[in-house]
């Protein structure tokens, strides 16, 4: 009463979305960034955004503004600007226009 099991690796932008539905955005990076066959540094830098959006909506804004960052030249400043525009996220706003320089 034996049994085969039979493992397959999934390709990278299956594994790349697979991760990504499960919200594991630093690993999804990983393992885009050892793929360059597949993954550029636009796409790249989508997964940060994406990370980014997903941690604002959680409210972890400190950490999002990390991400941000990384997407300074991607995407529009004015986008993370606005949403941190309110009293108690100026200071993350600050950071990300310091970064800007």
């Amino acid at each position: 009463g034996g049994s085969i099991v039979t493992l397959t690796e999934k390709a990278t932008p299956d594994l790349v979305d697979l991760l990504v539905q499960k919200n594991l955005y630093s690993t999804a990076i990983s393992v885009a960034f050892s793929d360059p066959q597949f993954y550029c540094a636009e796409d790249i830098t989508a997964l940060y955004r994406q990370q980014a959006e997903h941690l604002y909506r959680k409210g972890y804004f400190a950490a999002a503004m990390v991400q941000y960052i990384l997407t300074i030249g991607s995407l529009e400043s004015s986008h993370v600007i606005f949403r941190y525009l309110d009293a108690p996220k100026i200071l993350l706003a600050v950071k990300y226009l310091e970064s800007l320089r």
